[in-house]
């Protein structure tokens, strides 16, 4: 696989992510440690993916829609159907209740058709075709589709910005399309990732399905050093993992302290060593319930 600035090629729906940019590689780097931090959910994901994907391809097909927003449901609610979220979002897409509608779903009355795949799915495909009709642009629908089309379109009229990598918006809308493609990446191309994310996550990225062959040898295990853009080793890939490490030649610019002391239940410990960024995983000691969220005490690998 081609390699910029450091990691593999990546594109979304035929648009080149431009991974040569240091911010971009930054965020798609910290959306593949986050959705690595899930570790033993990924199996799961996968599982449900194998069922998921075949029954969602011939419906994104039938209204031109290229396939890789099937990965945008797993940023959504993990392909779970009953997922429904604080502010009532629901099923596998989760639509709210007057987008629903908007869309044509039933909701209420007893019924609640987000929960159905084939309609959910089809009324979705409608909304991204919209939504291409006035973009132009799949990142740009994958944005809209997260923050809105009067967001996504206003942002672009106030900085004359026409790219998605180079605007400005919501902190969620504007993660939200590297969340996908980390699971694009993660479920398609996980061994070249094995500088970056930990080898118990990629153990339940290459464990074999039920039905499916022997897994993949894993590579070696340790701490991982990870570049984020410019002058990165262009070795990427498990066959530049011949040691443990990964050594960077990029020192890290942005100031790391608003982080310190914030980092989320499952999110590897980030910290700048000798110029490099340094990932260690973490394991709990134990958990407790704080206000119905899960915290964790953390010892290290």
């Amino acid at each position: 696989m081609a390699t910029v600035g450091g990691l593999p090629t990546i594109d979304f729906c035929g648009e080149k992510v431009p991974t040569h940019k240091e911010a971009v590689a930054e965020r798609m780097v910290s959306a593949m440690v986050r959705g690595a931090a899930l570790k033993s959910n990924l199996y799961g994901i996968r599982e449900r993916a194998a069922d998921f994907f075949p029954a969602v391809e011939p419906v994104l097909k039938k209204y031109d829609i290229p396939a890789d927003f099937k990965y945008l449901p797993i940023a959504e609610s993990d392909l779970i159907s009953h997922a429904k979220s604080r502010v009532g979002a629901a099923g596998y897409w989760q639509l709210m209740p007057g987008t629903a509608r908007d869309l044509g779903l039933k909701v209420g009355n007893g019924s609640d058709e987000r929960y159905n795949l084939e309609k959910a799915t089809e009324a979705v495909c409608r909304h991204l075709r919209y939504l291409y009709k006035e973009l132009g642009n799949w990142t740009l629908v994958a944005a809209a589709y997260n923050g809105g089309l009067g967001h996504v379109r206003s942002r672009m009229r106030q900085q004359g910005e026409q790219d998605f990598y180079d605007l400005k918006l919501f902190s969620e809308t504007g993660f939200y399309i590297f969340r996908i493609l980390a699971y694009k990446e993660m479920l398609t191309n996980p061994l070249q990732y094995s500088p970056i994310i930990s080898n118990t996550a990629l153990t339940y990225l290459i464990q074999p399905l039920p039905g499916q062959g022997n897994s993949v040898e894993m590579p070696g295990s340790g701490y991982k050093y990870v570049s984020f853009g410019f002058n990165a080793d262009s070795s990427w890939g498990p066959q530049s993992m011949r040691s443990p490490l990964a050594i960077t030649r990029v020192i890290r610019k942005k100031s790391r302290k608003e982080e310190e002391g914030q980092e989320q239940d499952g999110i590897p410990y980030k910290a700048v060593m000798g110029g490099a960024l340094v990932l260690r995983d973490r394991l709990p000691r134990f958990r407790k319930w704080v206000r119905g969220i899960t915290r964790h005490w953390w010892e290290w690998l």
